[in-house]
This record gives C-alpha cells, structure tokens and sequence, in this order.
C-alpha cells in the first residue's frame, strides 16, 4: 500500500487490529474499513445535549481567530450543524454539509472550510483537500481540527472508534500541505491545524 506521499505503507499490529503506517510522513491508516451504512449507524447515537452545544461553542471560540472574513462551511457537521449555527448566530455567514444528514453539498466558493473531528474518517485524506482546495477562494483557509498520532499507540482512545480510520501527526500535516502549495500553523494546544495558501 502507497501512501498519498508516495512512500510504501508498513502493515503494523496494534491491539490485534492492522494498521498500515508511513515511515515517511508518520501516516497511520486503519485496514478496516466500516460500512456506510455501519459509520452512520454509530453516527445516529451521538448525543447532541447541552454538553455538545457547549463543546461546539469551545470550538468556535477557538477557530475564531484563524477565520477570514467572508463565508465559511462546516464541512460533516453530523447531525444538528451546531457549529454553523453559532457562527451564523455570531453574523459569521457559515454553510454546512454532511454525507449522511445534509448530503447536497452548497455550490458556492468558501474563505473558510472547517472540518471538526472530521479528518480521522476520512480514508482518502489528500483527495478530500485537494477537493476541497477547488472549493475555496485564492486566500482561504482549510481549519481541521484532529488528535495527532502520539509515540505510544497501544493506549491510544482514538484507535478505539471504529469510524476512526486515518491518523496524522504533524509531519503528516506538513507534506500535506506542502503537496497542496500550502503552508500549515498548527495550535498544539487546540489540536487545530490552518492550511492556507503560500
């Protein structure tokens, strides 16, 4: 198995499940894949209670200042587009779309694509932002909120979701970007990257 920066993937066991990593770039991604029909079921028993609006709430205050003026979308938002509607409420003009709730995808051109707790299910990360990439304005910005890999894997929660299948660290992030003609400033503290153009 290739991974998107050309380097051959290594099969690794972790916790008895395979899982291919790159030596290159730090790219891990899950072999098993969940059905569609599967991801959405576990999808359907997220819970979307006053803790998670305040949690997106958290999330907006921490984007807020990386975002350009101008329209955003929240690209997955899951069920209830609860971030969109903040900003929205906030006269930030925000989009939403997501493959299983809101499948019709806006045709508009963004200055802001945000992806929260987006980028681990998605199995082809560097089609997804090159796709993305052609949904944005010259000067905008891809803001993907995601846990990166850490040292040790065996502990590791965010293996345990099984719509979790792709894993980055921060030089994953960075040959992402530097593949797309972007530079990336990464918020460690947020768990925020902001890829934006050269």
């Amino acid at each position: 198995m290739l991974c998107f920066c050309k380097n051959k993937m290594k099969k690794v066991i972790i916790n008895n499940r395979i899982f291919y990593e790159c030596d290159n770039c730090g790219f891990l991604k899950k072999n098993d894949v969940p059905t569609p029909s599967l991801e959405k079921e576990r999808y359907d028993h997220h819970i979307c209670d006053e803790g998670y609006l305040k949690y997106m709430n958290n999330i907006f205050l921490s984007i807020k200042k990386y975002l350009n003026n101008g329209i955003s979308l929240d690209y997955g938002c899951g069920q209830i587009h609860a971030l969109s509607d903040i900003m929205n409420s906030n006269n930030l003009e925000c989009d939403y779309y997501d493959l299983f709730y809101y499948p019709d995808m806006p045709k508009r051109i963004y200055d802001n694509i945000i992806l929260i707790e987006v980028f681990e299910h998605i199995e082809d990360i560097y089609s997804l932002l090159v796709s993305l990439k052609n949904m944005l304005n010259k000067n905008g910005k891809i803001i993907i909120l995601t846990q990166v890999k850490p040292n040790n894997l065996d502990n590791w929660w965010y293996l345990r979701d099984i719509t979790h299948i792709s894993f980055v660290s921060e030089k994953t992030m960075n040959i992402l970007a530097y593949n797309l003609n972007y530079k990336v400033e990464y918020d460690k503290e947020k768990s925020l990257f902001i890829l934006s153009s050269i």
